[in-house]
């Protein structure tokens, strides 16, 4: 590299820019040689994920970035070299745990079937992950009903630590979220204390199971829900009789059979 030259980070604020705007910057802050351009598709420069190198990837950006371009030494300042972080997109890696909600979003901690590879998870494709998390207090996490459901009690103080994951999500998300789990019916959106990725302790919502049997509260508690056994909305159709019904029916056949 010339001597006239130097490396120094080229930052951009929120929202990420365009390849318009990169290609204006770059322009005005390289000299004639060192003057070039990228187009959609091409490679950029690695960008740093909360202090961390992600590898080089298609434009636009798709993380915070700060990107390091060669300038003339006297050209220095005539950018802005102030790094502010712009929010990213989901992301499947635990750098994402420290990108902040954006205002109005809320964050939610889910901890069954809207977990990453489970059924219900498509419900959270435009929301931020931001990590795994486990709950400060106590809480019964079963398995049971009809259809294999996951259910996180409102028993607090009972159970264990509940291993869950959290999201940002934005206010339609929410609302399809409370759907779901039919608010106000079988299930109350509360702020618990949990544990984030990062140590931090923070007060998120999640959803507790507030009408519940007794059969149901004496079921096994979990640390970390991992049943397949759960059938979705989608599939029921297909069931003359639900699956956990069936079940048990010929549990209770067995135990009257023995007791004959």
């Amino acid at each position: 590299m010339p001597a006239a030259l130097q490396a120094t980070p080229l930052c951009f604020t929120a929202p990420p820019p365009s390849v318009q705007q990169w290609n204006r910057h770059r322009r005005q802050a390289l000299p004639d040689k060192a003057r070039g351009g990228w187009v959609a598709g091409a490679k950029q420069p690695a960008c740093s994920v909360a202090g961390t190198t992600a590898a080089a990837g298609a434009w636009p950006p798709r993380c915070p970035i700060t990107m390091t371009v060669a300038q003339p030494a006297s050209r220095v300042g005539r950018v802005d070299t102030t790094a502010r972080a712009v929010a990213a997109p989901p992301m499947a890696s635990g750098a994402a745990a420290h990108v902040a909600a954006s205002p109005g979003m809320t964050v939610v901690m889910v901890y069954g079937t809207l977990k990453r590879g489970f059924p219900n998870a498509p419900l959270l494709t435009n929301s931020i992950y931001l990590g795994r998390c486990t709950t400060v207090g106590a809480y019964p996490l079963v398995v049971g009903g009809d259809w294999y459901s996951p259910y996180l009690l409102a028993s607090p103080g009972k159970g264990h630590r509940v291993v869950g994951e959290l999201y940002a999500v934005t206010p339609d998300a929410l609302a399809a979220l409370d759907v779901l789990e039919n608010v106000g019916v079988n299930y109350s959106r509360e702020l618990i204390d949990v544990v984030g990725p990062r140590g931090e302790v923070r007060s998120v919502h999640t959803y507790l199971k507030v009408n519940y049997t007794r059969e149901l509260a004496r079921g096994e508690c979990l640390v970390d829900y991992q049943d397949r056994r759960y059938v979705p909305r989608t599939e029921r159709a297909r069931y003359a009789v639900p699956p956990g019904c069936m079940a048990a029916s010929q549990a209770s056949s067995v135990t009257v059979g023995g007791k004959a």
